[in-house]
């Protein structure tokens, strides 16, 4: 941040003095026919500016001590939109926002986060690669300067791309009028051990039929993940149970506790009216965190982004509560 200008006084003496700065520290500069300091510092911390007055008859000094204080990183959002990636397609990168903050952040990607074939570069904030393995995860960018540290996040979804029609004019139809300057429309199916049918919902304003199956449209979004100290980082996505839809559900099956989530993007044929996958993350362990008149969460219990083995974590009531 500049400084406000600051205006030395005039030093009395005949000739006229001339002025000179010592000391000026990395950003500020002295400006002698106008007397004047201006600028932005560079860097942190005490010190002292010393302005001399200068004359054939003698010297004069005026001295300012100052301090040059920061401030902690901060991003203007916490949580970015949701990205959903396909295996063996590259991403299309994107440049993650930039903190606010003296002096200037630097970014990093919170360890374990990246998933395999992603990567993040700290000098121009962007994430780019291409996803090698299915899965669901959090990637937290990290801002920090002496000041401390500030986070964004977002959740993201690696699913595999599903060829839904071999007919390349049919094919052709549906893309040009169901995805052309369109959102995209998603569809979950939720099984469970003890239902004889899943749940299947879209969120669209109309059923969709997807596989021979009737999927009845309800709203449904991804939360943003937790991102306490300490705590496995989790989402959960939240569908709306108005009308108690999912209140069934959640009895059969004592709370969600083992069943399992199919995300799929779908398209509509507008000949057939029969929709299609045409990507797929096709199996997430959930549990329900939280039942309401209004909605019910689905939380999901982040894999490492590595995808492998590592730490080995016991899931109970108290490190775990989405899942207990």
């Amino acid at each position: 941040m500049a400084i406000p200008s600051i205006l030395v006084p005039i030093a009395d003496g005949f000739p006229t003095p001339t002025y000179d700065a010592r000391n000026l520290p990395e950003g500020i500069e002295f400006d002698a026919a106008r007397r004047l300091l201006t600028g932005t510092p560079a860097k942190l911390g005490p010190g002292t500016i010393t302005i001399s007055a200068v004359n054939p008859v003698g010297s004069d000094e005026w001295v300012i001590e100052y301090r040059v204080t920061g401030s902690a990183p901060r991003f203007a959002t916490q949580h970015g939109p949701v990205q959903i990636w396909s295996v063996g397609e590259p991403i299309t990168s994107f440049i993650t926002p930039e903190a606010t903050g003296f002096p200037d952040p630097t970014y990093s990607v919170a360890e374990g986060d990246l998933p395999d074939g992603i990567a993040f570069d700290p000098e121009t904030r962007t994430v780019s690669g291409t996803p090698t393995a299915q899965g669901t995860g959090t990637i937290r960018i990290i801002a920090t300067n002496d000041g401390g540290t500030a986070q964004w996040s977002f959740i993201y979804f690696i699913g595999v791309e599903v060829q839904p029609i071999n007919d390349p004019e049919v094919s052709s139809i549906i893309e040009s009028r169901s995805l052309s300057g369109k959102a995209p429309i998603y569809a979950l199916e939720i099984t469970h051990p003890n239902l004889t049918e899943p749940a299947r919902i879209v969120g669209d304003r109309i059923p969709h039929v997807i596989e021979n199956h009737t999927y009845m449209p309800v709203a449904f979004r991804a939360s943003p993940p937790s991102l306490k100290k300490g705590e496995v980082p989790q989402t959960s996505i939240e569908i709306d149970n108005v009308g108690r839809a999912l209140t069934y559900w959640f009895k059969v099956t004592q709370g969600g506790r083992g069943a399992q989530l199919r995300v799929m993007k779908v398209i509509r044929d507008p000949v057939t009216a029969v929709s299609s996958p045409v990507w797929q993350l096709p199996s997430l362990a959930v549990g329900v965190s939280q039942i309401t008149m209004e909605s019910v969460k689905l939380s999901l219990v982040f894999r490492s982004g590595k995808a492998r083995p590592g730490i080995k974590k016991k899931h109970d009531a108290k490190n775990s509560p989405g899942i207990f």
